[in-house]
């Protein structure tokens, strides 16, 4: 059975280890929900808005675990702190929706939404006020990404685990496509830069990548060079805009090559993604 978990269930957050024997299919995002935070933990209830979440494959003693960690008793739902329920959830990798099981806050909510809809990177948020953003594409280039969004402070080389480089976002006023990542697990590692932005830079970076209608900015793990694993922040495609067999425009190829040469990244990698 599929569950989407969007709490401390995640990777990198505290309880990531109920999950550990089970399979990771991969990041989504659920529609017509609205994520709140509780305190410790964060609740969804229906509404209009998204939740950014993660997909495993489990079983059914997991699933028990997980149900008495959100206090979910299917003989006594008046009084389970959550509702476990069956509905639809967007794969990021190619927009199917697939059936899930999740977990539903049962109370009404009123306050402390998270209107982004992804708790990790509400943690970061709430953490620290600069963000360490990840660039895999034409913002590998520290030259393009300067002219938009100004002076950069630090970065870290590294690779995002179990996602590949593929040209798959299209255009709506042209026939070109973008840059984005897929997950695949099997080992795939995708060279990425992580550069320090301030929350305006940040901003500045979404208006550029068009967020919710292009990208969506989500957090993920991440692992630099020196072996450190950390959650930070990265764009996605949104999946209504998911596009197959279409290569990316030389000039929009060449800033993520000079990305790649600067920061000494496999330019075998990159050519050999270009032509998937």
């Amino acid at each position: 059975m599929i569950i989407f978990v969007y709490g401390t269930l995640l990777k990198g957050q505290k309880r990531e280890s109920v999950l550990a024997n089970s399979k990771y299919i991969g990041p989504a995002i659920m529609n017509q929900a609205e994520m709140f935070d509780l305190g410790a933990y964060p609740g969804i209830t229906k509404g209009n808005g998204i939740v950014i979440g993660e997909l495993y494959d489990i079983t059914e003693k997991t699933m028990q675990i997980i149900d008495r960690i959100e206090g979910y008793n299917e003989n006594n739902l008046a009084d389970s702190l959550f509702i476990r329920k069956e509905v639809e959830a967007c794969k990021f990798i190619d927009g199917k929706f697939v059936n899930v099981f999740s977990y539903f806050y049962n109370d009404s909510i009123s306050t402390n939404l998270i209107a982004h809809g992804d708790y990790r990177r509400y943690i970061l948020e709430k953490a620290n006020e600069n963000q360490w953003i990840l660039a895999y594409g034409s913002n590998l280039s520290s030259q393009r990404l300067f002219k938009r969004v100004g002076k950069l402070q630090e970065y870290k080389t590294g690779f995002i685990e179990g996602f590949k480089l593929v040209f798959n976002i299209k255009d709506s006023a042209k026939p070109v496509v973008y840059a984005n990542i897929a997950y695949v697990g099997n080992g795939e590692k995708c060279p990425a830069v992580a550069y320090k932005l301030s929350p305006k830079q940040a901003s500045i970076l979404d208006e550029y990548e068009h967020i919710s209608k292009y990208y969506f900015r989500i957090a993920t793990p991440f692992c630099d060079n020196s072996g450190n694993k950390n959650i930070m922040q990265v764009y996605i495609a949104n999946p209504d805009r998911l596009v197959q067999g279409q290569s990316p425009e030389p000039e929009y190829f060449d800033y993520i090559e000079c990305g790649y040469k600067e920061h000494g990244l496999d330019i075998n990698y990159l050519n050999a993604n270009r032509a998937r």
